[in-house]
């Protein structure tokens, strides 16, 4: 969506750069911590324009949606309280009430989006994705195609059980973060199952060959019968699949979630790497009381990790329960 000239922050305002620029010789050049932001600003000129006025940023969707704009806000990236748009504004795209792009008055920063759409008489939500508001020249673009829907429902109960948060299936800085931190199989095995997220029972043939190739790891006919435990639930066989693309071998009835409380090495909790697995005690809900995924980071009050099969999907998610134990192939 261009925006004309005129409509600029420096023209709306009139003033430039040049001027704030004199009036900020007090302001180191170099950049500027700015703790209503949480970053670093990198001109002064920046610095002193917003702060002179709250800059409008245009979130720009790939699929119209019809939203309701009391259900958007915006988390910032590495915590804080959720930032709730100043200012929410659909400019008329459609005559059916969907939206194209929305426009947002908010620090500049890096944010997760949290947004619900109207699908017929349901609600549902969109995976946590993040964007980037730096210029507010530049529209920042969110993936509000099919495969980012899922019911509430679905984003916090995992599907054997368990409560559970924070589900996206995007990257996020701190993924990248935890990459930089593990090494050796772990990272392998990391680096493996980040690069499946997405991966959907409902998406393409390409997601469905993906699913098959899990089983394939976890049992060598391709998938269990009807009358197994594990009929219909693969996250177990997500990672074998992770494992086996480290070099490493999954456990015998690798399927099941609890053939992995044996598996590899128990890890010390204070020196746990990300990409070990997570066997988090998720209580009665289920035969086996058990979630499993690769973990990314320990929360104060969960534990992030990917797993197969949570809304249907590879996701991240933050699961809430007791550690039975930390493993690793290596």
């Amino acid at each position: 969506m261009s925006r004309k000239e005129s409509d600029s922050p420096r023209k709306r305002y009139g003033y430039s750069d040049t001027l704030l620029v004199l009036g900020a010789a007090g302001v180191l050049a170099l950049g500027v911590y700015d703790n209503l932001k949480g970053g670093i600003v990198e001109s002064v000129a920046d610095w002193v324009r917003y702060h002179w006025y709250t800059p409008v940023y245009i979130l720009e969707l790939t699929e119209p949606v019809v939203i309701d704009p009391d259900q958007l806000a915006l988390l910032p990236v590495g915590g804080g309280q959720a930032a709730k748009p100043q200012h929410v504004r659909f400019p008329p795209s459609s005559t059916d009430g969907r939206a194209k792009h929305i426009e947002v008055t908010v620090y500049p920063g890096i944010y997760y989006v949290q947004l619900e759409r109207s699908a017929g008489s349901k609600t549902q939500v969109l995976a946590e994705q993040v964007v980037r508001l730096r210029s507010p020249e530049d529209p920042a673009k969110i993936d509000t195609s099919e495969s980012q829907w899922s019911t509430r429902e679905a984003l916090t109960t995992g599907e054997t059980g368990g409560k559970v948060s924070g589900t996206r299936w995007t990257l996020a800085p701190s993924d990248s973060d935890a990459l930089a931190a593990s090494d050796g199989h772990s990272a392998a095995i990391l680096r493996a199952a980040l690069g499946q997220l997405g991966i959907w029972e409902g998406g393409s043939d390409a997601d469905r060959r993906a699913i098959t190739a899990y089983w394939k790891a976890a049992i060598p006919t391709g998938g269990p019968e009807e009358s197994d435990p594990t009929w219909g639930l693969w996250g177990g066989a997500f990672l074998a699949w992770a494992v086996a693309q480290s070099g490493g071998t999954p456990p015998k009835g690798a399927a099941a979630f609890q053939s992995w409380r044996n598996w590899g090495t128990a890890i010390d909790p204070s020196v746990v790497k990300p990409g070990a697995m997570a066997i988090v005690e998720i209580g009665p809900s289920t035969p086996s009381r058990l979630m499993v995924g690769v973990l990314l980071h320990r929360r104060p009050d969960c534990v992030e990790m990917i797993t197969g099969n949570l809304a249907n999907r590879v996701a991240i998610t933050c699961l809430q329960g007791r550690v039975l134990s930390f493993r690793s192939a290596d």
